[in-house]
């Protein structure tokens, strides 16, 4: 069994969060050999690249308000909001607030940077 604290984890390295390629500041919690999970953020007024991912991703919500477009199509999202991302989707995320947007995602299989292709 492994137990980890997010609360922790972000004080600690909250000001370090690298950026992914599409954009997010991100920081892997968990990788498995069936899933991965990260936590993302996009500071005010930010938006990701849009991109696809081979993998199904989960997206949870803990803060914030926002988009997620799937496929085109335009979704709001906020605190306590779960989106399931089909793989292949191509998808971007926009921060349409002043306050950061901070979630969870699950990926299924795990994450591989080899599986993500940037569009823009």
């Amino acid at each position: 069994m492994e137990k980890k604290d997010l609360g922790k984890i972000l004080q600690k390295d909250d000001k370090k969060l690298p950026r992914s390629r599409d954009g997010v500041l991100v920081l892997e919690l968990i990788k498995t050999k069936k899933y991965s999970i990260a936590y993302g953020e996009l500071l005010a007024k930010e938006k990701n690249k849009n991109h696809k991912l081979a993998s199904e991703e989960t997206y949870y919500f803990l803060e914030g308000e926002g988009e997620l477009i799937i496929d085109g199509k335009k979704t709001k999202v906020k605190k306590d909001v779960i989106i399931i991302i089909p793989p292949n989707s191509e998808q971007k995320l926009v921060n349409t607030t002043n306050n950061p947007l901070k979630f969870l995602m699950v990926v299924s299989p795990p994450y591989n940077p080899d599986k993500e292709k940037i569009l823009e």
